[in-house]
């Protein structure tokens, strides 16, 4: 056990430096040829097991998202797997290469008609882009390559490839088909929670596997550079042009889509993988052409670097474009469902609108005046879809917020799973729990996925869709969304303590349960992002070391934590609140989030010791319930100004959690005073 456990160790160690180690295999591979020989009969064995370790880690609820509206995916696919080929193989006998250069003409055509790399995904993520298309487009380029590769094969190679046409596209057929098979296997046995937890394990066994397939290709390239130099040099100058002028041509193709995407399919489309067509032909192939597929992964594997800073600022220009796009269209007023006028969108002439403003305090760029929000409860008036619009449009219209936290009932998501209550009549006194669900873990164990259209998480889409409409396109929304571990203790009779029993006694069936509302809640996002959401206040009140070791935390916030909010990492304010004192922050710092928010209080983290820890925004700086209830103008308004002095970027003012129901109105009046004079002085 203890071997096994520090073999875990040492791959978790190696899979969290993935793209330093990426440039440390082709050192080696370079620099060892000896063991690239010995390696080099393994390459097709090699490939497959990176292919399943691909296919372990594929979600499949990460498609469901494009599967709705497929039109951008259909296009990046008839590109990759059609267009690229044909222009590619065309091109190439254009300049004759095919006479003067059989080998080299061999090995751009082979590369033209590949698919994206299996790792273009993860690459997209490092640096910022939307791996999900990427994801999408590159596994619906794959499953038609065994249709496509014999047809371009026969077309521009003929006689040229040792293997015929059809028994090239009946390998990669067997590849594919077989490795998709073994991943998928596999994932349906461990559970995505499990792959989860173990995702840096994973990848470091994948870093192994790839040194193989890495060394095998690297074989002779330092022996070809001391034999023939100029030659050497020219093939890898030409690598780094065909990867380059694929990614250009892609993106200029695809900029109907926007920058971000454009960015997106150029870096996969110039992605391409070679190495499954060495696979495919079992290494049965001229030197030249190995040499070349060789030189093919320097840019691939140095691109993630190249191309950040450029993907770094399209994605903050097509953010700054969303927001313009508004600021060009003539101002009109908007009503709420009661006839009201809605709250406006713009600020005063000369300064920001609340939209630009919030976007630029999430990358921590300079703001005219600091964004501001507060969210409470109305115990009375958040039990129906048109209660809760009616009472956050009223907030709104009342203190003109930068944004909107709209206060869903927190006992909606437990309702999902049979939880029933009376409502509260009164503003400031809570629900009472008629009846908790969950008495044992044989409960936890029969607890179903459920669908979130319907029941009370239907009812809160609702509300989010008439808020939306109410305030128009120019209001960031966050909507709430609890984890599971914050949700089980509403399910369970005997509360908080009863559920972190289960977590320590009956893993096995709360892993389960964690499972069903993950795989609901995940669903429930994505379709909170298409009734208008700019993104997730993804809350967890059990992340703190009264509660939970730093272990329990990884084991049991994390793989659920991070299945849910990949669903929409793309949205452009999600939000992570740690609830409470001793808040284990650590656990969450590379999450897929723009913003933390969390108490300041003894035992926590102060706003610029969280931003420099985690490289995000903070929303926060003020008190919440039941500090706020009983403070003075003066008080609340210091605290404010305390908060901006700390922090001068990066923050977006709001309380630690939501304020009490009876807050006095001007107190909250006060603090948007100071803030909005803080603009015009």
């Amino acid at each position: 056990m203890n071997i096994l456990g520090g073999l875990a160790a040492g791959l978790g160690w190696l899979g969290r430096r993935g793209p330093r180690a990426l440039a440390v295999l082709v050192v080696l591979g370079v620099a060892l040829p000896s063991i690239g020989a010995l390696l080099k009969p393994f390459i097709t064995e090699a490939v497959f097991l990176l292919l399943c370790v691909a296919f372990l880690l594929v979600d499949p609820a990460a498609f469901r998202l494009y599967l709705r509206r497929p039109a951008i995916v259909l296009a990046a696919t008839a590109w990759t797997s059609l267009a690229l080929p044909a222009l590619g193989g065309a091109s190439f006998r254009a300049f004759g290469l095919d006479d003067r250069s059989p080998d080299l003409f061999l090995a751009l055509v082979l590369q033209a008609i590949a698919s994206p790399l299996m790792a273009a995904p993860a690459f997209a993520a490092l640096m910022g882009l939307d791996a999900t298309l990427v994801l999408c487009a590159m596994v619906a380029s794959t499953a038609l390559l065994p249709v496509t590769a014999p047809v371009f094969a026969h077309a521009f190679i003929g006689p040229a490839l040792t293997l015929s046409p059809s028994a090239l596209g009946l390998k990669l057929l067997a590849l594919l088909a077989g490795s998709a098979l073994v991943g998928f296997i596999g994932r349906g046995v461990a559970g995505p929670a499990a792959i989860e937890r173990h995702r840096d394990a994973i990848n470091g066994f994948n870093i192994l596997v790839l040194f193989v397939f890495v060394a095998a290709v690297m074989e002779r390239v330092a022996a070809r550079f001391f034999a023939a130099p100029t030659i050497t040099i020219g093939l890898v100058a030409l690598a780094f042009v065909v990867f380059f002028a694929v990614f250009g041509m892609t993106t200029l193709l695809f900029t109907f889509a926007g920058g971000e995407r454009a960015l997106t399919l150029g870096f996969m489309a110039s992605q391409r993988n070679v190495g499954l067509m060495l696979a495919a032909t079992a290494g049965a192939l001229p030197d030249l052409t190995w040499l070349y597929f060789a030189f093919c992964y320097f840019p691939m594997y140095l691109s993630p670097l190249l191309l950040q800073p450029l993907a770094r600022r399209l994605i903050a220009r097509a953010q700054e474009g969303a927001t313009h796009e508004h600021d060009d269209r003539p101002e009109s007023p908007r009503r709420s469902p009661r006839g009201a006028e809605g709250p406006r969108a713009m600020s005063p002439a000369g300064t920001m609108t609340k939209r630009e403003r919030v976007s630029a305090a999430l990358r921590g760029r300079a703001v005219d005046r600091v964004p501001l929000a507060f969210w409470l409860h109305n115990f009375a008036t958040e039990n129906s879809a048109k209660g809760l619009a009616d009472e956050t449009l009223r907030l709104a219209r009342t203190f003109d917020w930068d944004f909107l936290k709209p206060q869903s009932r927190a006992q909606c998501f437990a309702e999902m799973w049979g939880l029933t209550y009376a409502p509260s009549e009164e503003k400031a006194k809570p629900y009472t729990v008629t009846h908790a669900p969950v008495g044992s873990a044989d409960d936890l164990a029969r607890l179903p996925a459920v669908d979130p259209r319907q029941g009370a998480l239907g009812e809160q889409l609702e509300a989010l869709r008439l808020i939306r409409a109410a305030v128009g396109p120019d209001v960031p929304i966050i909507w709430t969304i609890f984890a599971p571990p914050m949700i089980l203790p509403m399910l369970a009779r005997g509360g908080r303590e009863q559920a972190l029993g289960f977590l320590r006694d009956a893993p096995r069936e709360t892993a389960r349960a964690f499972d069903v509302m993950a795989e609901t809640l995940a669903e429930y996002a994505r379709l909170c992002l298409d009734a208008g959401a700019d993104g997730l206040f993804y809350a967890t009140n059990v992340a703190t070391r009264a509660l939970m070791t730093a272990e329990e935390c990884r084991r049991w916030q994390r793989p659920w934590d991070l299945r849910i909010l990949k669903a929409v990492e793309a949205a452009p304010f999600n939000l992570l609140h740690v609830c409470g004192a001793g808040i284990q922050l650590e656990e969450f710092a590379d999450y897929p989030v723009t913003a933390f928010s969390f108490a300041t209080v003894p035992g926590n983290p102060t706003l610029t010791e969280a931003r420099a820890r985690t490289g995000r925004a903070v929303v926060g700086g003020l008190p919440a319930k039941p500090e706020i209830a009983g403070m003075t103008e003066a008080a609340l308004v210091d605290r404010a100004r305390a908060a901006t002095r700390e922090m001068d970027r990066g923050l977006l003012l709001g309380p630690d959690c939501s304020i009490n129901p009876d807050t006095p109105e001007r107190l909250l009046h006060a603090v948007g005073q100071v803030v909005r004079h803080s603009a015009s002085s």
